[in-house]
């Protein structure tokens, strides 16, 4: 994950904006196992050896076109907020207005503890990893889901896979960041939630 990192840091470095994400230090081996006990799941190696490098933020801006990378502890904390939720009868519920694109690559929940988030928006919506994906999914799939995403979006194929299109998201989009925020082309988003825009360049 190493060369991940490096692709990443640079592309910030290049515009004077690596200062601004506030990237924390690495995940102990520790930290991943407290995870991992929380979850009751193993996370894939690249997820582990990502994290082992920054363990997400402490504050600032987040990476991903404003959306912030959690922390072990902020993966967490969102997790045991859905847990919480668990016995609400949401999915039942809801479940008429729950739809997946593409169709049957992700569950018609409006949670589901499989789903291990790892960035958020400020508004309960997550890019997270798809440990219980439907029958045309795949395990470790990367998907959007949260409070206003009734339709599920397949992001990427794999952790490693969402990183590479990230990447080329970053080469390919018109951005800045400073001190105040980002900065993004109105060309890119339009009125585009990130997570509308992202299933859309997978």
């Amino acid at each position: 994950m190493i060369h991940y990192w490096e692709q990443i840091e640079e592309r910030f470095a290049r515009k004077n904006a690596l200062k601004h994400l506030r990237l924390k230090e690495g995940a102990t081996q520790e930290q991943l196992e407290k995870l991992e006990r929380v979850i009751g799941l193993e996370l894939p190696e690249s997820v582990k050896a990502f994290y082992r490098i920054h363990d997400g933020q402490t504050k600032g801006y987040g990476p991903i076109f404003g959306l912030q990378l959690l922390s072990i502890n902020g993966i967490i904390g969102s997790w045991k907020t859905w847990y919480a939720l668990k016995d609400d009868g949401m999915n039942e519920e809801f479940a008429g207005r729950m739809t997946s694109r593409p169709a049957g690559t992700i569950k018609k929940f409006y949670l589901n503890l499989r789903w291990i988030p790892f960035t958020h928006d400020q508004s309960g919506n997550h890019l997270g990893i798809d440990f219980d994906p439907d029958v045309k999914g795949r395990l470790g799939q990367i998907i959007a889901f949260g409070r206003d995403e009734n339709e599920k979006k397949l992001i990427a194929n794999s952790f490693p896979e969402f990183l590479e299109n990230y990447i080329r998201q970053l080469d390919q989009v018109e951005w800045s960041l400073d001190k105040t925020g980002w900065t993004i082309s109105h060309e890119t988003f339009g009125r585009k939630h990130y997570h509308d825009w992202f299933s859309s360049q997978a």
